[in-house]
C-alpha cells in the first residue's frame, strides 16, 4: 500500500500535463486579441497563444474598431498545438454613396476632399456630418446628413446648377456696342448717305483756294446750301462710365434680369444711340437697331 501512494504522489508532483498552443492569423493585419479576457501583448498577425492549460475551456477574442467582433472556444491536450483557420473580421460600413449630375463633382465631408463623384463612403463615424459637392461652373450643394452605424445611405443623384457665364471683356475703348442679337452696322449704302468731311487743299480745279466746308448729298437738287455737322451731344457729367462689349453684331450677351441701357456708338459717322430694354428672367431678348434712320 506505501508503495502505490508513492507512485500516485510522484505522478501528481513529476508527470504533470503539457500545456497546449493555439495558432492562427488575422485579417486585418493589426487587432486586439484576448484569450479568458485577459489581452495578449502582440497586435500584429499571426498570431501564437502558448502555455494554455489543457483538458480546460479557453475564449479567444478578436477585435478591431470598424469591424463586428469575431470570438470561439477551444479546449486543448496535453501538449496539443492548434491551427485555427484565419479570422477574416467582418468591416461595418457606416456611411453614405452619391452620384451628382453632371458626374465629377468634388465630394466634402465635414469640410475634407473624400473623393469625387459617383463616390460611396463606408468609413465615416457614426453622427452629423456636413456633405458639400462642388463643380467648376456649376453652384455647390450643401446638405447636412445623419450616419448610422452599419448603414450606408444611397442618396439620390444631386442635379448640380449651372451658372452663367461671365460677360465678355471689350477690346478697346470706343468701339461700338449693342445688345443681344442687335445689328448696328452701316452698310456701304447707309454710308453713303451720311455727312462726310472733305479734305481742304491748297486750290480746286479752278485755280482758287477750296473753302472747307461739309458736303451734304441731296437727291433734289446739287445746289444746297452746305451745312456743318452736328456735333455729338457731351455725356451728362453724372452719366455712368459705360461697359464695352465690342463691336456689332453680338450675339449671346449674358445680363441679370432687369432693365438695362444699351449705348451705341460711331464715331466715324458721329453717332450716339442710346436704348432702353427689359431682360426677362430666363428669356432672350432681341434688339435690331438700323443707326441710319
Amino acid at each position: 500500500m506505501g508503495i502505490i501512494a508513492a507512485i500516485v504522489i510522484g505522478l501528481v508532483v513529476f508527470g504533470g500535463a503539457d500545456p497546449g498552443n493555439v495558432h492562427f492569423a488575422t485579417i486585418p493585419n493589426k487587432v486586439a486579441v484576448a484569450v479568458d479576457d485577459q489581452p495578449v501583448a502582440s497586435t500584429s498577425s499571426p498570431f501564437v497563444l502558448a502555455q494554455l492549460t489543457p483538458n480546460v475551456t479557453h475564449t479567444i477574442a478578436v477585435t478591431q474598431p470598424g469591424y463586428r467582433p469575431w470570438s470561439t472556444k477551444v479546449e486543448l491536450q496535453s501538449g496539443q498545438t492548434l491551427q485555427l483557420p484565419t479570422v477574416k473580421l467582418e468591416r461595418i460600413e457606416s456611411g453614405f454613396s452619391i452620384d451628382s449630375d453632371p458626374p465629377g463633382a468634388t465630394v466634402l465631408v465635414d469640410g475634407q476632399k473624400l473623393g469625387e463623384t459617383p463616390v460611396r463612403l463606408i468609413d465615416l463615424s457614426p453622427g452629423e456630418h456636413t456633405v458639400r459637392l462642388e463643380r467648376e461652373g456649376h453652384a455647390p450643394w450643401d446638405s447636412v446628413l445623419h450616419v448610422s452605424t452599419g448603414t450606408v445611405l444611397p442618396l439620390q443623384t444631386v442635379s448640380l446648377q449651372s451658372l452663367a457665364p461671365p460677360p465678355p471683356v471689350g477690346r478697346t475703348r470706343g468701339s461700338s456696342s449693342s445688345s443681344s442679337a442687335s445689328s448696328g452696322t452701316l452698310s456701304a449704302s447707309d454710308a453713303s448717305a451720311r455727312h462726310r468731311t472733305r479734305e481742304p487743299s491748297d486750290s480746286d480745279d479752278t485755280g482758287e483756294p477750296a473753302p472747307t466746308h461739309t458736303s451734304h448729298r441731296s437727291s433734289s437738287s446739287s445746289s444746297a446750301e452746305p451745312s456743318e455737322p452736328a456735333p455729338a451731344p457731351a455725356p451728362a457729367e453724372d452719366e455712368p462710365e459705360p461697359e464695352l462689349i465690342g463691336v456689332t453684331p453680338q450675339r449671346s450677351i449674358s445680363l441679370p434680369a432687369g432693365p438695362h441701357t444699351l449705348l451705341l456708338v460711331n464715331d466715324e459717322f458721329n453717332i450716339r444711340k442710346t436704348i432702353e430694354v427689359e431682360i426677362k428672367p430666363g428669356q432672350v431678348t432681341t434688339q435690331v437697331m438700323n443707326l441710319a434712320e
